[in-house]
């Protein structure tokens, strides 16, 4: 049995799978993906992957765009390299205040 936030994860990822620009047909086409995910990746980590271009699965999204709109993801690549909290916080954001 799925508890209530495995069971949005999941309910966000298959509404929004098939609204990735990467996925065509069912197959994930980003180059950086695919090494990692697969072709064919489950929903799951589908809704996780931080490579996902479309509407916005959730505020963590949002939050992604504003910060590449504003320039403020460039600064902060320049001063602190690419960590990965900022895709862990957007994948946390995403599962807890889903679009």
């Amino acid at each position: 049995m799925l508890d209530r936030k495995s069971h949005l994860v999941y309910r966000g990822a298959d509404i929004h799978m098939s609204s990735c620009t990467h996925m065509i047909d069912g197959d994930c086409t980003h180059a950086l993906a695919l090494p990692i995910y697969g072709a064919r990746p489950s929903a799951g980590v589908c809704s996780q992957c931080e490579h996902y271009a479309g509407a916005p699965r959730g505020i963590g999204d949002i939050v992604h765009t504003l910060a590449n709109v504003t320039g403020l993801a460039a600064i902060k690549r320049v001063f602190h390299g690419k960590c990965g909290k900022c895709a862990k916080r957007r994948i946390d954001m995403n599962t807890r205040y889903p679009s």
